[in-house]
């Protein structure tokens, strides 16, 4: 009798899992096929953990294998571990990638690890691949020239003048990016995050520096279809474009971050 009982009990626990597996695909039915592709995601990261580990210890075995044994030290934990949980997240993009590690290798190395500021981990998550290259490009030169495009204009129902900037931050490796919003958006994160400043009236007194800037068949193409569209508006009267000359500059807090997560 004790047998069937136990017997009955594993059949009961049993379909009580088998329900609770139908509850669970009952539930993952109504979620979006994108939610469900996010859960994939999640089970393939997991699976792929312990050869992230691996690639990080390899990456920092590289950095580190030039130094001094003796220099080498433990990271502080404040900024090892988020350091780590980021890295292992970034291990697709290799810019993001080479910064953690990076930071990890400087963090380690008893000559850098007092200039290691813990709020680098959380610069580094808020930036893209592409603020990592536009980021090293500023720095090579500490300021670079770039041009906003501003429109005047004159509205006609009080005849008062006024100037619209529609696009920011055009340099010179706009010119060789497809997508110029894109370098855009980036120059403004990086303004954002306090790596990058542009302040107000700072310009090259080489003006040359421009002409390539605005010689270029994109800046060209942008003007034309900024000029078609405000034509196009019944309640101003467009009068015309100019290209304002800019330039940007890398702060102390830019600079110390590029030493630490950009440079070996």
């Amino acid at each position: 009798m004790g047998g069937d009982l136990n017997a009955i009990s594993q059949i009961v626990d049993a379909a009580k899992d088998l329900e609770t597996i139908k509850e669970s695909d009952r539930a993952l039915a109504i979620f979006p096929r994108a939610f469900r592709g996010l859960l994939c995601s999640m089970e393939i990261w997991s699976m792929q953990r312990e050869y992230k580990v691996r690639e990080v210890a390899k990456l920092l075995s590289h950095k580190l294998e030039s130094l001094n044994p003796e220099k080498i030290i433990d990271a502080p934990c404040h900024i090892a571990v988020p350091a780590l949980q980021a890295l292992s997240y970034s291990m697709d993009s290799n810019d993001l990638k080479e910064m953690y590690a990076s930071l990890l290798a400087k963090a380690m190395n008893s000559d850098f690890t007092e200039s290691v500021h813990p709020g680098f981990v959380e610069l580094i998550k808020q930036m893209s691949p592409l603020d990592a290259i536009m980021l090293k490009e500023i720095s090579k030169a500490i300021a670079i020239p770039y041009i906003n495009l501003v429109v005047n204009l004159k509205i006609i129902t009080t005849s008062e003048m006024g100037t619209i900037t529609t696009f920011h931050f055009f340099t010179e490796y706009s010119i060789s990016c497809l997508d110029i919003n894109s370098v855009s958006i980036s120059v403004s994160n990086l303004i954002r995050l306090g790596l990058v400043t542009n302040p107000p009236g700072t310009f090259f007194a080489n003006t040359s520096v421009y002409v390539p800037l605005e010689e270029s068949t994109s800046i060209k193409n942008l003007s034309a279809q900024t000029s078609m569209l405000y034509s196009s508006i019944s309640t101003v009267e467009f009068a015309g474009m100019e290209n304002e000359r800019r330039r940007l500059d890398i702060t102390p807090y830019g600079k110390q971050f590029v030493l630490i997560c950009l440079q070996d």
